[in-house]
């Protein structure tokens, strides 16, 4: 077994250090959470998983199973040389790993409407990720004597096409069985709509497009991320350039991207070429002894949590491990609340509770105590030892 996370972090945006309650880099202490950059994202990950290895180690604790712990130091960047590189390590040893888990699920509050428990969401895909550059050239001059179209209002034309007509959207087979699983605990109205897909499909689908944390999950979504063009306001740019980033979600491929935008802009004086990119990962089981294992532990220590299937849509180290296991998993048990608590990861004030880490802790010292057995233990029936 595999367990990740990762040392680096984002940068704080400039000229935001005085929104934070308390220093971005400090590690403060106060009202019940520790806060600074990567409080979630991802140093908690990194420490709860060696205090959970001390304590094992202090205990006496010795595994039948082995396993490894994996924290890049460029995941923010892409993890070609983190990431990466350690899952090219183990497939040059030939090793196959049971399961694997990294960052990516959480257990969330207000995603759904309606429900009250905690949706412990356990990441079984990730989307992949691709930037395009659009650019525009044409003879540049003064501004005295305009042509009829400059290269940045072509440009601009062609990311306005672009927005205005995006991939297509459509429930994949993994938001069902996360539809499933909320019907299975929440309100009658889950159980309709999940028994009825045939009349509530269309409806359900234009429901989710409105708002972008589940917009992100029914399609592969397009983000016009930085625009480019002119020096000084009496001069034509030659240039105008545009970085679009997309979400790929399964069952698209980064050539599917590059495709549609050609048609979508339809213009041969925009060229479009592949900055970089990654294709989706596979879809790991949700019936393999690594999913099983990981939802047990999890029912055991937070028990009002409903545990669901996910595809998680930002990008992690975890996509390159895909080649030494076939069951890949993202989820820290750590609480967030839509849509307030997303904004605090890569953004201001990101923090987690104390008692969140803990639980950390104790999830990842339950996890691989459970991974020694043979078979997943029934719930209620986990180790029974102080921390």
């Amino acid at each position: 077994m595999l367990l990740m996370s990762h040392l680096d972090v984002v940068p704080v945006e400039e000229g935001t250090e005085s929104d934070w309650t308390h220093d971005a880099f400090s590690g403060a202490i106060a009202d019940g959470y520790v806060w600074g950059r990567g409080a979630l994202d991802m140093k908690s990950g990194v420490l709860s998983i060696l205090e959970a290895v001390e304590h094992l180690l202090a205990t006496g604790f010795t595994p039948r199973r082995t396993v490894y712990i994996a924290f890049g130091h460029d995941e923010e960047l892409g993890g070609k040389h983190g990431g990466a590189r350690t899952a090219e390590l183990f497939e040059s040893r030939g090793e196959i790993l049971e399961f694997v888990i990294d960052e990516g699920g959480a257990n969330v509050h207000g995603v759904f409407p309606g429900v009250t428990r905690p949706l412990g969401l356990l990441g079984i895909a990730e989307k992949g990720d691709a930037t395009l550059r659009l650019e525009v050239e044409l003879d540049g001059g003064h501004s005295s004597m305009p042509p009829m179209e400059s290269a940045i209002g072509i440009l601009g034309r062609a990311v306005d096409r672009m927005e205005k007509h995006q991939m297509p959207a459509s429930i994949s087979d993994v938001f069902r069985a996360s539809l499933q699983g909320v019907a299975a605990d929440g309100p009658w109205i889950y159980r309709l709509i999940v028994g009825n897909m045939w009349l509530f499909e269309r409806p359900l689908l234009w429901a989710l497009q409105q708002t972008p944390s589940t917009n992100a999950i029914v399609r592969t979504t397009t983000a016009v991320t930085v625009f480019t063009a002119g020096t000084k306001d009496n001069v034509l740019p030659k240039r105008a350039t545009a970085l679009v980033n997309f979400r790929i979600r399964p069952g698209e491929t980064v050539d599917d991207v590059v495709q549609h935008t050609v048609r979508a802009i339809g213009d041969s004086r925009v060229r479009v070429s592949v900055k970089e990119s990654n294709d989706p990962s596979h879809t790991s089981s949700t019936t393999s002894y690594g999913y099983e294992v990981i939802k047990s532990t999890i029912q055991e220590l937070i028990p009002d949590v409903v545990v669901v299937p996910y595809l998680v849509t930002a990008a992690t180290d975890s996509k390159f491990f895909h080649s030494v296991s076939d069951s890949v998993y993202r989820y820290m048990p750590f609480t967030l609340t839509a849509p307030h608590d997303l904004t605090r990861i890569h953004g201001t004030d990101e923090r987690i509770a104390v008692e969140d880490y803990v639980t950390m802790i104790k999830f990842f010292v339950e996890l691989v105590r459970n991974a020694q057995l043979p078979d997943v233990p029934a719930r209620g029936h986990l180790h029974d030892h102080e921390l």
